[in-house]
């Protein structure tokens, strides 16, 4: 492959390895301790309010915006699970 050549991803596959980058991303500035889970989760639901405005601007019913948030509520969920504590072994 050469740098003036497109990538070989479909729409699906670029969008689903920009959302595992972002939610890499925000796992490591958790990790860091740049950005708590809890604030995380609050950007996270931010972006989904938003994005459901605007399909709703654009005529999607709540079915469809459901469809396209989903991918933003699974990071959420996976975020959600950071915040239960990890138990320790004795």
């Amino acid at each position: 492959m050469h740098g003036t050549e497109p990538l070989p991803f479909s729409d699906a596959n670029h969008n689903r390895s920009a959302l595992l980058l972002v939610e890499s991303l925000i796992h490591a500035l958790i990790e860091r301790a740049v950005l708590s889970v809890d604030e995380a989760i609050d950007i996270t639901l931010t972006a989904c309010d938003v994005l459901n405005s605007a399909n709703r601007e654009i005529g999607m019913d709540e079915a469809e915006c459901a469809r396209a948030a989903a991918p933003l509520k699974a990071i959420c969920a996976s975020l959600e699970v950071d915040k239960k504590p990890v138990p320790t072994q004795a």
